[in-house]
């Protein structure tokens, strides 16, 4: 599979707002490509996926429970980073600050 078609179906398993990802930044960082032969790999991201999209319409908290599992799932199964990359709740600096901007216009927040 081509680079561009590697970058064409990632973009269809993420939430794409704004400049997230272009094609050049995606052949720099995965040279290799994302290529993983497992239609349930495939199939398990594809669920979580689709549970993130459904609770993100019933949420109003900044990270949901469904987007914690779909993006560890993405880090851990897809990308292979070890788990111990990974930190949540109270390991977050509390003086961790972050802006995003969502469909909803500018809003801060905070690790916690």
């Amino acid at each position: 599979m081509s680079a561009a078609s590697e970058y064409a179906e990632l973009l269809k398993l993420i939430e794409v707002s704004g400049p997230f990802v272009s094609l050049p930044v995606f052949k720099e960082v995965f040279p290799q490509g994302l290529v993983k032969d497992s239609s349930e790999l495939a199939r398990e991201l594809r669920t979580l996926y689709d549970e993130w999209r459904e609770a993100r319409l019933h949420s109003l908290a900044l990270v949901t429970p469904a987007q914690r599992d779909w993006l560890r799932a993405v880090f851990v199964n897809l990308l292979e980073w070890p788990v111990e990359w990974l930190i949540e709740h109270n390991a977050i600096p509390q003086n961790l600050r972050a802006c995003f901007i969502n469909r909803f216009g500018l809003r801060s927040g905070t690790s916690g």
